[in-house]
């Protein structure tokens, strides 16, 4: 399953594949460089919301909102 920001980080990527025009490919590499940044918003979001989720019996030294957000959405940390 993928987050709908990687959904939209591999169409960019694939328009800008397609051999766009100067201005185009400019464009598309600064929607590229901002959709990682967001995704790494969207992330903490969904982490957050499965911690939340959890409530009083949630450790948080063990990790389970990380690693469902791992195990969900087929990431590694870069």
């Amino acid at each position: 399953m993928k987050t709908p920001m990687q959904q939209m980080l591999e169409l960019l990527e694939e328009l800008l594949d397609s051999k766009p025009t100067r201005a185009d490919r400019s464009r598309l590499e600064t929607a590229i460089a901002k959709a990682k940044e967001l995704m790494e918003q969207e992330k903490e979001v969904i982490v957050k919301a499965v911690y939340d989720g959890m409530g009083k019996n949630f450790d948080p030294n063990m990790g389970r909102a990380q690693l469902y957000y791992k195990s969900t959405y087929n990431t590694t940390d870069k």
